[in-house]
């Protein structure tokens, strides 16, 4: 599937919450948004603390994906710092640039939250940016939910400098659909939803063996669908030629559907082969 983005935006995929499937999405998009000859076609990066081998799990996964590494958290420096500014207007930048694809990680999104403000009020070094399309991962456990609706409103704290054509808030199916009984806050997501302030939509379920054993494994989906029989035996022990083939054609579906949802949702237009 070939496609592409709104015009001049940047892809923001965040969420308070970890375990979401924040970086299965930004998997999905960007496949969906390959070149028509499967290059990539968009930057990655991704927003976090590094960890003990100073490299993301997005990073480990893709090879190109750009680290931004939060300096606040490490050494207590406060998000009204100007380390702190000098740190988010090097992510801004990379923002206004257009053609990301962005993890913010669940433990930087309360220092980002914390700047914005100041970034709104003319503090940073910043004019502003085209509009970007934030999507928001979610499970279905009400603190999950919660945690999503802090993320949608924490991120319209600038809408001068951080300007949002498109809010979409994506339920992952593959950890359950959305508990019941209705919360308050899943209510404030449909009230949202009815108004066209945000699109909601899911991240189906996946029949494929091959992505759990992707995630443990940590190898990419397209690299997984573009390995041979003898690498898929080898990695994840598929020996049978059924089940290898059964399994790269359940995850290449999946990832099909997932395109139609963010097409659905109005993330991703579908684009002419070139």
């Amino acid at each position: 599937m070939v496609g592409t983005a709104r015009a001049q935006s940047s892809i923001l995929v965040a969420s308070r919450s970890g375990g979401v499937g924040k970086t299965l999405l930004i998997q999905a998009l960007r496949a969906v948004l390959a070149a028509p000859d499967g290059a990539p076609s968009w930057r990655v990066a991704s927003v976090g603390v590094p960890g003990a081998d100073e490299k993301s799990g997005l990073a480990r996964i893709m090879a190109d994906c750009q680290d931004f590494w939060s300096p606040s958290l490490l050494d207590g420096v406060s998000a009204n710092q100007w380390p702190v500014h000098e740190f988010c207007d090097r992510v801004m930048d990379a923002i206004a640039e257009g053609g990301l694809l962005i993890d913010f990680s669940a433990d930087v999104m309360t220092l980002f939250a914390e700047w914005l403000p100041w970034m709104e009020n003319g503090v940073t070094k910043l004019g502003g940016c085209p509009p970007s399309v934030l999507l928001v991962p979610t499970v279905g456990s009400p603190q999950a939910i919660n945690e999503a609706v802090a993320t949608v409103r924490e991120f319209r704290l600038a809408p001068t400098i951080l300007p949002l054509a498109r809010v979409v808030v994506v339920v992952n199916e593959l950890r359950g659909a959305i508990e019941k009984p209705l919360s308050a806050d899943h209510a404030w997501l449909l009230a949202e939803a009815q108004a066209r302030r945000l699109a909601l939509m899911r991240m189906p379920r996946c029949d494929s063996a091959l992505l759990p054993a992707c995630e443990t494994a940590g190898v990419g989906l397209v690299a997984a669908l573009r390995m041979s029989d003898g690498e898929l035996a080898a990695r994840f022990g598929l020996v049978d030629a059924r089940r290898r083939r059964a399994a790269q054609v359940g995850l290449a579906d999946w990832l099909a559907a997932l395109g139609v949802e963010l097409i659905g949702a109005g993330v991703v237009e579908l684009a002419a082969a070139a």
